[in-house]
C-alpha cells in the first residue's frame, strides 16, 4: 500500500513540476516574439506575412528583406536634377508609432518628404 501512495505522489509531484516547466517556457517564448516582431519594422512584418513560406533560413529572410518592392527608386529619377541615384529611407512617426518610406537624392538632397515646401 505504501508502494502504491509513493508511486502516486512521485507521479504527481513529476506532473506537477513538468506542467510548471512548460507553462514557463511557453510564457518565455511568447514574449521573445513579442520582443522580435517589436524590433521590426512594419514593412518587414508585413513582407513576411505575406510570403506564404512557413520557416525561412538566413539568406531566404535577407533576401525577403533585400527585394525591391512596387515602390522601388530603381526605376525613379530625381525631380529636382534628374539623377537615378536615389535611396529608400524609413522615417519614425511618433503619433502612429509606426515607420514610412521616402526617398531622398544623393545627388542634391532633394526628399519626398520635402514636397510640401
Amino acid at each position: 500500500m505504501q508502494f502504491i501512495v509513493g508511486l502516486l505522489i512521485g507521479g504527481f509531484i513529476t506532473w506537477l513540476v513538468t506542467h510548471l516547466y512548460y507553462r514557463r517556457s511557453r510564457r518565455d517564448a511568447q514574449r521573445d516574439q513579442e520582443i522580435i516582431y517589436n524590433k521590426l519594422s512594419k514593412e518587414i512584418r508585413d513582407a513576411i506575412l505575406q510570403d506564404d513560406r512557413e520557416k525561412f533560413t538566413v539568406p531566404e529572410l535577407c533576401d525577403l528583406i533585400n527585394s525591391p518592392s512596387p515602390s522601388s527608386p530603381s526605376n525613379m529619377v530625381c525631380p529636382e536634377c534628374g539623377s537615378a541615384n536615389l535611396r529608400q529611407h524609413h522615417s519614425y512617426v511618433c503619433a502612429t508609432d509606426d515607420y514610412f518610406p521616402y526617398l531622398e537624392c544623393d545627388n542634391c538632397g532633394w526628399s519626398d518628404l520635402k514636397k510640401g515646401n
